[in-house]
């Protein structure tokens, strides 16, 4: 780099060891404009520019935690921060893509060098920096909002294989299996697998409470009419469930009553304590890459979720739990159920 071309001094590059996004930007700044096309030394110093008066200044956690513990969060709330710099309605869809872009290039080659995970998979950072309103109406006809047959066995065959996976895997068996979302698949207990009273050998899962996004305390599950539900098993699942609730007994050395009131989602720690509504989108998230999904669905999933325009995707706030809700919804379609039965 150049001494013209350059990151200002005043961030901090390294922390405990581990290089911040300042100290990645700087560290394959070459890199990232080869991988990316950015020839011409105007285009790399208008970008530069961007990283330094735009990027870096909205982005308040470069100088307290290096680049491997941000979340999509993290950097959603720098591009809030970035149209809040903006008067009010000043800024175009184009320009705030082009910063997502800036954005995501550090992340992606900071995951290519193993430094940390590219969060922003799946996330409406990845999407072209300028597309127009018909190509965008265009994409959002075309992608479909649910999984494919063949996409739908490549994810019961990874989530039914091992009763001993990770607690976040039955968080999206959940999901998948029940439509749930995901505060509804951290706070399900087993205890809240129940027996039909009125045909033996069918269960059911009641559905009533729901945890926050970023912490694990139990709430009640919402105000509609809605909210609280009795959602049957399939057997094929209930069984699996099964086989995990005695694994879990046989491993805290506990009676398989006790297990009632462990978390049926359960963070990586160990069976006790249950996980948060992020971890699940992360393992959502990881499992759609390992089945192949292209990561635009979730993508423009995402940016209607950012801009707020329909309402249900607003009120499912995650495109990991929205696609699995659809999904769940286009299957119960399938089966013939009225709008209304889809609807409870």
């Amino acid at each position: 780099m150049t001494e013209k071309l350059r990151i200002n001094d005043s961030w901090v590059r390294e922390i405990d060891g581990e290089l911040t996004f300042c100290g990645v930007l700087e560290s394959y700044f070459d890199q990232i404009c080869v991988d990316n096309f950015w020839r011409a030394k105007e285009t790399k110093k208008n970008y530069l520019n961007n990283y330094n008066n735009k990027i870096l200044p909205a982005l308040i956690e470069q100088d307290l935690q290096p680049l491997s513990s941000f979340t999509k969060e993290d950097f959603h709330n720098a591009i809030e921060r970035i149209k809040e710099a903006y008067q009010k309605g000043e800024y175009s869809e184009n320009t705030i893509r082009h910063y997502r872009h800036l954005i995501e290039v550090v992340v992606i080659v900071a995951a290519e060098h193993g430094i940390c995970e590219n969060v922003l998979w799946g996330s409406c950072f990845m999407l072209p920096e300028t597309i127009g309103a018909e190509e965008k109406r265009r994409e959002l006809v075309k992608l479909k909002k649910s999984l494919t047959a063949e996409q739908e066995l490549r994810v019961a065959d990874r989530l039914l294989k091992d009763y001993k996976q990770p607690g976040t895997r039955f968080g999206i068996l959940l999901m998948f299996t029940l439509g749930l979302r995901n505060g509804e698949a951290c706070a399900a207990n087993f205890g809240d697998i129940r027996e039909m009273s009125e045909a033996n050998n069918l269960h059911v899962l009641m559905v009533y409470k729901t945890v926050e996004s970023k912490e694990n305390q139990l709430v009640s599950s919402g105000k509609t009419r809605n909210a609280d539900r009795i959602i049957p098993i399939n057997d094929d699942v209930y069984t699996f469930l099964l086989k995990r609730r005695h694994y879990i007994a046989e491993s805290l050395k506990c009676s398989f009553e006790e297990t009632d009131t462990l978390p049926i989602a359960c963070d990586n720690s160990g069976f006790i304590t249950r996980c948060v509504p992020d971890h699940l989108s992360d393992a959502g998230k990881n499992l759609f890459r390992e089945i192949g999904l292209e990561g635009d669905v979730l993508a423009y999933i995402d940016e209607e979720i950012e801009e707020g325009e329909d309402p249900i995707l607003v009120r499912e706030k995650d495109p990991t739990a929205y696609l699995f809700r659809r999904n769940f919804a286009t299957q119960l379609h399938i089966l013939r159920m009225s709008e209304s039965e889809i609807e409870y």
